[in-house]
């Protein structure tokens, strides 16, 4: 309806990212399973507490890698998480591959 209002080309140019849970790799099974323990139901969704749960994972696995930390993130190949982060820039910052 915003768009609508605003006109067609409002939106033209605009990005918008968001990152995916891969809801059937291994670690989505074990999170939910955990979360469903913890909780007596099934989670109703994975997005938030995959952030937590795969943010832990990689502090820890960068933090006990023996390197400087920011240097360890950097080298982090991180391939089996819930979301699907791969590796970080030389920033920090997570690299996600694109959905199309």
């Amino acid at each position: 309806e915003t768009l609508v209002t605003a006109g067609e080309r409002a939106a033209e140019g605009a990005r918008f990212a968001n990152a995916v849970v891969r809801e059937e790799s291994p670690a989505a099974r074990k999170l939910r399973a955990g979360l469903e323990k913890l909780s007596g139901r099934a989670p109703e969704a994975l997005f938030y507490a995959a952030l937590g749960y795969d943010g832990v994972r990689i502090a820890y696995r960068a933090g006990t890698a023996g390197k400087e930390f920011g240097t360890a993130l950097r080298e982090l190949r991180y391939t089996d998480g819930v979301l699907p982060v791969e590796r970080f820039s030389a920033e920090g910052v997570a690299s996600v591959p694109p959905v199309t």
